[in-house]
């Protein structure tokens, strides 16, 4: 502790710290105390208050008087028992030579020695021959356990036991006078703690940061916000070696009040909810980030609804404890608050779920004005003339997290892109899981029916030229293979301004009817004119393509 306010005295800020917490000269006046009444290397080996059951004699001699007068008495009788030792080690070692010769000692904690079969043997046969050895006499246990023992080391023994018993209460007397001296020191003691904590904080931070290559965020504006690039879950990552975690980018401000997220089961949403969550109470807590850089200001509070379980004990449904967290998250919440919640509203029927989630949003962007994330499989809300009135203001955005389907396997890429995920993907992810095939083969008839739609999996790539446009096959040949595909202007972006307008067209040259999927040969063929160039023309049937 001392050499800790040595090296905080400087630097300005542990200075101010620690130093005006705690005074250097209390620690030296209890460090002087303590070395003057204890010995050292004895005292570590304390774990408790009471010490009656040590067997360390742990003050210093001259310390107390009466102690050092049952010390004193102690090592005499220790004394004669060491000499006795010599003796029986002088007659034994008479007659044995060599190797052989006699190295016994007392049994630990006991006055006799634990000797031979021969050396009984001899014992017998020469004790007579020495007359300090007519006393001892030999015990035996079973066939192979001889005990050499004597009067008067057993009476020794019980004086040696009684002396030993007056040192331990007298040590345990002085011991507790001690610690209630201390008592004076409390607020000293306090500091020590709570610095000692405060130190291996920091430390344990700076270890982690660097293993981890965390980042130090920055505090900016005045407004609760963040901006995170490169974020991570600092968990998850550590658990799940297989495979790189997939970094993302993110932020909500003033400006950009919430998130709506979507995406197929299993991809990954909560993940990034719980990353978002223990980033910003790291940064809020003084730690580094697992992010490559993050600027925020703190919020005044985090509200979280994640987990959807249960409670037998309350006897409450899913939907009824979701609904009780929501409320609590919506009488809480302010512009001031980071709102994260899993699913919104997943425990009911579909048109419920679809008008509270709608009126939960719209609550939060224009009432409460706090950040927030969603997730949802609501799909329905997107439609929604209110969610779309809320899109136009800027206040809320809309991300889905990236999956890739390639010959019929589903590729997580988890990065997140602008705009909605596909609506049907349930089954494609069962059956992926491994749900019987003539299930998923019966739903998959169930759901074409409800739905209208096609039986097999359907891409959920998008074009980078319009996010609207999904790139499911090639439109003129009806290759499905995804690495093939690409997009098509059918009036060639050549022909645009800066602006992207097809002056001679009066249209964007990213408009849907201007794109088509295409495979790599399909796409060459026009491109070198070995195809004419495509037209889209809306039939009864629906859109078909042309040759113009």
């Amino acid at each position: 502790i001392c050499k800790l306010l040595d090296l905080s005295s400087q630097n300005i800020i542990l200075n101010n710290f620690i130093n005006k917490k705690i005074k250097k000269k209390k620690i030296e006046k209890i460090i002087k105390e303590f070395k003057k009444r204890f010995n050292l290397p004895k005292i570590k080996n304390i774990n408790s208050c009471d010490i009656t059951t040590l067997n360390e004699i742990i003050f210093k001699k001259n310390f107390n008087k009466e102690l050092d007068k049952f010390i004193n008495q102690y090592n005499i009788l220790k004394s004669f028992k060491k000499d006795k030792l010599n003796e029986i080690k002088t007659f034994f070692n008479s007659y044995i030579k060599g190797k052989y010769k006699f190295k016994g000692e007392f049994e630990t904690n006991n006055n006799y020695i634990n000797i031979t079969k021969t050396k009984n043997n001899l014992f017998n046969k020469y004790k007579n021959s020495h007359e300090n050895m007519k006393d001892y006499f030999i015990t035996q246990t079973g066939k192979s356990k001889y005990f050499l023992r004597s009067p008067i080391l057993d009476e020794k023994y019980d004086q040696e036991l009684l002396v030993w018993d007056n040192i331990n209460n007298k040590q345990n007397i002085l011991f507790k006078k001690y610690l209630l001296s201390l008592q004076k020191y409390k607020d000293v003691f306090h500091h020590i703690e709570y610095i000692i904590g405060f130190v291996d904080f920091i430390k344990s931070n700076v270890k982690v940061s660097k293993i981890n290559k965390y980042s130090r965020p920055i505090i900016d504006n005045d407004n609760s916000f963040f901006d995170i690039k490169d974020f991570r879950h600092p968990i998850i990552e550590k658990i799940n070696k297989d495979t790189e975690f997939v970094k993302n980018d993110l932020y909500l401000d003033s400006e950009k009040l919430g998130l709506v997220l979507t995406g197929d089961n299993g991809i990954g949403k909560s993940s990034l909810l719980k990353s978002i969550g223990i980033c910003v109470i790291m940064a809020q807590s003084g730690m580094f980030v697992p992010c490559k850089s993050m600027s925020f200001y703190p919020f005044s509070n985090i509200l979280t609804r994640i987990k959807g379980n249960d409670n037998i004990f309350s006897n409450s449904s899913s939907f009824q404890i979701e609904m009780i967290e929501l409320c609590n998250i919506l009488q809480k919440s302010n512009e001031k608050s980071l709102v994260l919640v899993d699913e919104l509203c997943k425990g009911t029927e579909q048109a419920s779920s679809h008008s509270l989630t709608l009126s939960v949003i719209d609550d939060l962007v224009n009432n409460k004005k706090c950040k927030f994330i969603i997730t949802t499989h609501m799909h329905s809300i997107f439609k929604d003339d209110l969610f779309k009135q809320l899109i136009k203001t800027n206040k809320i955005f809309t991300k889905y997290m990236e999956v890739e389907i390639t010959k019929g396997e589903i590729i997580y890429k988890r990065k997140l892109a602008d705009g909605s995920s596909g609506e049907i993907y349930g089954l494609e992810i069962a059956r992926m899981l491994g749900i019987d095939s003539n299930i998923i083969s019966k739903a998959m008839t169930i759901r074409n029916k409800f739905l209208n739609v096609s039986n097999e999996i359907v891409s959920t790539k998008k074009s980078k030229y319009n996010s609207k446009k999904y790139m499911t096959k090639c439109e003129l040949c009806g290759k499905k293979e995804q690495d093939e595909l690409e997009t098509h202007h059918i009036v060639e972006q050549k022909e645009s301004n800066d602006d992207g307008f097809l002056e001679k067209e009066m249209y964007h040259k990213n408009e849907l009817f201007n794109l088509m999927i295409l495979c790599k040969k399909c796409h060459k063929k026009i491109t070198f004119k070995k195809m004419k160039t495509s037209k889209k023309k809306l039939t009864s049937k629906g859109i078909k393509v042309e040759q113009i």
